[in-house]
């Protein structure tokens, strides 16, 4: 007879008034791998190897082989110890840091609560520990569709072969912005997955929604002075990219342009004004 097959767990990821525990796992070689990128490239987007178990109610979830790499613009900072050092598995020198979770990098299908990608914050300057969870549930309650999901969760960081696991804290567990979040809004939307930018700066360029010569895929490698760095970063149908900055260029040249009446009528179709304010 075929063996009945468990129930897959079942929990409500985003939950504000629970506090999760997550466990990330890693070979020594990986962890030391983390650092030795960071300390080529410290905005380096490569990503190393980890176990994945999540805790909550007496349930436990675990995914083996997910991508993690490190996050963060002015707030990224080495996990441990200083430039050079490897792993010490005593008296570690251990810093708060961003974690991307990346749960599909090495398993295509692989998911965690239909998610594919996962950021673990911590409150960098935020000694209360709430405002942005606040803000995020607050938006939410008054219909503000377009924030991500987000709540609490308390981290261990375990490298195979130390005694025990480090306690990173309380940190914050936001839903990532990203084809499957775009996807899930879809009915808002009221239409499929467009080009989504994350906006930033690179050089003198900064998305400003002004300057329109700064677009593009990034490709932040190991090697610094190789890695391509723009204002607006295509985060969606890259393939596409130059259909994606011909629309993006049009969309600024008429937000610049547009005055009065015309322009009003012109947003209108454009943007969820009221929703925007």
């Amino acid at each position: 007879e075929k063996p009945i097959e468990p129930e897959p767990v079942k929990i409500e990821l985003f939950n504000i008034n629970e506090v999760p525990e997550i466990t990330l796992e890693f070979e020594l070689k990986d962890w030391n791998k983390l650092l030795q990128n960071y300390d080529l490239n410290p905005k380096n987007e490569k990503k190393v190897v980890s176990h994945f178990t999540f805790k909550v109610n007496g349930n436990t979830i675990a995914l083996d082989s997910i991508g993690l790499r490190m996050k963060g613009n002015t707030s990224r900072r080495r996990p441990e110890g200083v430039t050079g050092e490897m792993h010490i598995s005593t008296n570690t020198d251990w810093h708060h840091c961003h974690f991307g979770l990346d749960f599909s990098k090495y398993k295509d299908d692989q998911r965690f609560e239909g998610l594919d990608k996962l950021n673990l914050k911590w409150f960098k300057d935020d000694a209360t520990y709430a405002r942005e969870i606040y803000c995020y549930d607050l938006f939410k309650r008054f219909g503000c569709w377009t924030t991500p999901r987000a709540s609490y969760c308390k981290l261990n960081i375990k490298i195979k072969g130390d005694a025990n696991p480090a306690y990173f804290g309380v940190y914050a567990m936001i839903e990532n912005i990203d084809e499957i979040y775009i996807n899930s809004h879809k009915e808002q939307w009221g239409t499929g997955i467009g080009f989504l930018w994350k906006g930033g700066w690179s050089g003198n360029n900064n998305a400003n929604f002004y300057s329109t010569n700064s677009m593009g895929v990034e490709d932040v490698s190991l090697d610094a002075s190789k890695s391509k760095y723009y204002a607006y970063d295509l985060k969606t149908r890259e393939e596409e990219l130059e259909t994606a900055k011909t629309e993006l260029t049009q969309f600024i040249k008429d937000l610049d342009s547009k005055k009065g009446v015309d322009f009003k009528n012109w947003i209108a179709q454009k943007m969820d004004v009221d929703l925007f304010l």
